[in-house]
């Protein structure tokens, strides 16, 4: 009754079909290989896969159980096909979700981390792997070499933090620095939460690993370079000052200091009206400026 029901066929039409006509004929020269196969093998179980086309012609995929047996020297087959169409189309979405999250990971280098508590088991993805410099996919990463990964300055502050998430005091949000195999440096950002039981019992942690050295390298020679600037205008004779949209005065060198931080609270110009040490008939002169 199933079977009819699935494949729209009655009762009476089924019992005069043969296999072959459940098969696109374009199949029918595979079919026939596959049934010889069976037929020499000395296998008495079967398995596989195959198309099936209903009564309407819509084509379903099937998994195929035989079991081949003899009564009275005459060999018989019992199967089972089960229809999977939908568990195949289900597993093509994960199949194809799970491509398109390893392309994003990949594309904004980021990982993804799992650690069981319960079975003492770490899980890492195959970014967070090659963050880490691991090319092969099978690498089992476990506790002791991760911590071993960290860089030494870093593994103090790392191990307390990891405490931390473990025992229910915090999530994870950490910026630290990991060694690679050849003795290159990098930078990551790690953020993570943990999964509790009913009972609040912390059963896991997991989180995403991102690798930020090229934002942190990019900060760095930033600093330095706007450090270098600073420097140079510190030490000009001539007065340099920058004033924010709000009309204040967001940098004075050294010298400007000098020469006119008496007319500011604690001799300090930064945050304080440009208009302060600017004789009130050049206000309005200013203010055209400022427009332009």
């Amino acid at each position: 009754d199933s079977a009819c029901a699935n494949y729209g066929y009655t009762r009476e039409e089924f019992l005069k079909m043969t296999l072959k006509d459940l098969r696109d004929p374009r199949e029918i020269k595979h079919l026939n290989q596959i049934i010889e196969k069976n037929r020499l093998s000395k296998n008495l179980s079967f398995h596989s896969y195959s198309k099936h086309l209903k009564k309407d012609k819509s084509e379903i995929l099937v998994e195929n159980n035989s079991h081949r047996f003899y009564i009275d020297g005459i060999p018989y087959i019992v199967a089972v096909s089960n229809d999977i169409t939908g568990k195949d189309q289900k597993l093509k979405k994960i199949r194809d979700t799970t491509k398109k999250l390893k392309l994003a990971e990949k594309l904004a280098k980021i990982g993804y981390w799992e650690l069981d508590l319960e079975n003492d088991s770490l899980f890492c993805s195959d970014q967070f792997l090659s963050i880490h410099g691991i090319k092969n996919k099978d690498f089992k990463l476990e506790k002791k070499t991760f911590l071993k990964m960290i860089y030494p300055a870093d593994r103090d502050k790392y191990s307390k933090e990891i405490e931390q998430i473990i025992s229910g005091v915090k999530g994870n949000d950490l910026e630290y620095r990991i060694v690679l195999e050849d003795g290159s440096i990098k930078w990551v950002h790690s953020r993570s939460k943990v999964i509790k039981k009913a009972n609040g019992k912390i059963i896991r942690v997991k989180g995403t690993l991102q690798d930020i050295t090229a934002k942190k390298l990019a900060h760095e020679e930033l600093a330095k370079s706007e450090s270098r600037y600073k420097g140079l205008l510190q030490s000009q004779t001539n007065y340099f000052v920058r004033i924010g949209m709000d009309g204040n005065y967001s940098f004075c060198n050294n010298k400007f200091i000098e020469e006119f931080g008496w007319a500011f609270p604690d001799n300090n110009p930064i945050g304080k009206s440009a208009f302060i040490d600017v004789k009130e008939h050049h206000h309005k002169k200013l203010l055209e400026i400022g427009e332009k």
